[in-house]
């Protein structure tokens, strides 16, 4: 079974202002609008003059600062500890399964797959290997316009897709106990992203057997109606939920938590994550402390040192430990950053629950306006106790970690 994606007829190609313009006004979104359509696209054609030639290697390790103390463990995580696959999503518009030792592609989950805005879906997997995902389905009177986003399961090892109902940006409980996910956009609507106007709000499902039972609605507090939210994340204690929420008025997103164990009506009971210093971005919770704290994963850019990733004290919204570089071709800033790299992915920066590996994924940065590697994107993966992330596969553009081993 595949999925169609709303259009598919590419639009013509924008000079660097307007790409650099579009890149500014999108880049607290973290999801891709059509600038990213035509990076696909030439990222496609380039795939198919170059067939499976590999692209040129990652620097060497000689160019990549050693990894930091890390703040989520106590010790480095053996090799068993690595979950066997990866899903991603790819340039090509597959969802699929990959190696996480290889890199070899595995098997693919569904074709077509793309978002209303369009842009990128979010992937998130259950531990019982459940896939969930979103895709547009396409109207019946024009497959060429889309109804909205619809979030869709697959099982990991293959099978039928099961459309769940509206919704988007799905993120499975590390329990696998509940899913994230926002509320569909009322028909009519106008807009990119999912502004939280009464009825839309962050829903949380309970899940059974891999389909959805009852809905508890967060709808927006009082200082979050119309701002616009993403990136959802779970703690992996599975009772601590964060969201970014974009400002529209003043295009700056602030980063949010909440306790969801405890039921709470609204988004009203939220806390911010005061995250400092400038150029700190949160990328969702990642395993816990030797004590037991929450730790969260997010980057660090600057235009001397590049870009980091580290770990984040989540009540204080500080660094707490620095993890690995990231590789120079890579491209994960959510926000503009003085080295001049813009990212509209969503989340690049993915942990696992155990606290013991990272993914980075989606790269095809826009420095000063212009795409700089030819539409090509690259998967790493980092593992505690490692010097430096090793790539596994290229053109995954979204990537998601697969059951433990």
């Amino acid at each position: 079974m595949t999925l169609t994606s709303p259009v598919r007829t590419p639009a013509p190609e924008p000079d660097a202002e307007a790409l650099f313009k579009e890149a500014r006004r999108r880049r607290q979104r973290r999801r891709l609008g059509w600038v990213v359509v035509l990076l696909l696209v030439v990222a496609a054609a380039t795939l198919v003059v170059v067939g499976r030639r590999t692209s040129s290697p990652p620097p060497p390790a000689s160019q990549l600062a050693p990894a930091g103390r890390h703040a989520g463990t106590s010790r480095a995580a053996p090799a068993s500890a690595l979950p066997a696959d990866i899903v991603g999503w790819t340039s090509t518009f597959k969802l699929v399964v990959i190696s996480a030792h290889s890199g070899r592609v595995l098997r693919t989950l569904a074709s077509d797959v793309s978002i209303f805005a369009p842009g990128v879906p979010i992937v998130s997997v259950a531990p019982d290997g459940t896939v969930f995902f979103e895709s547009a389905t396409p109207s019946p009177e024009n497959p060429n316009v889309a109804q909205g986003d619809q979030i869709l399961s697959a099982p990991i090892n293959g099978g039928p897709i099961r459309d769940l109902g509206a919704g988007s940006d799905p993120q499975v409980s590390p329990d696998g106990k509940f899913l994230a996910f926002i509320s569909p956009v009322p028909a009519g609507t106008s807009g990119e992203a999912p502004y939280l106007v009464p009825p839309v709000g962050i829903e949380i499902a309970t899940l059974s057997a891999g389909t959805i039972g009852a809905v508890h609605t967060l709808g927006p507090g009082p200082g979050h109606v119309n701002e616009g939210a993403s990136d959802l994340s779970w703690s992996s204690d599975s009772r601590q939920l964060s969201m970014d929420l974009l400002n529209p008025e003043t295009n700056t997103t602030t980063a949010w938590t909440i306790d969801a164990s405890a039921s709470p009506s609204s988004l009203a009971s939220a806390t911010e994550i005061p995250l400092h210093p400038a150029g700190l971005t949160w990328n969702g919770y990642w395993g816990q402390s030797k004590s037991g704290a929450n730790v969260g994963l997010g980057v660090l850019a600057s235009r001397s040192d590049g870009q980091e990733v580290v770990t984040v004290n989540p009540s204080t919204g500080r660094v707490t430990g620095r993890l690995f570089r990231v590789p120079a071709a890579v491209c994960t800033a959510a926000a503009a950053t003085p080295g001049g790299c813009f990212s509209d992915f969503a989340n690049s920066v993915i942990g696992d629950s155990a606290g013991a590996n990272v993914l980075v994924a989606g790269a095809i940065p826009l420095v000063e306006g212009s795409p700089t590697t030819s539409g090509t994107a690259y998967l790493y993966r980092w593992s505690v106790g490692a010097r430096a992330p090793t790539r596994v596969a290229d053109q995954i553009l979204v990537a998601s970690w697969g059951p433990a081993s």
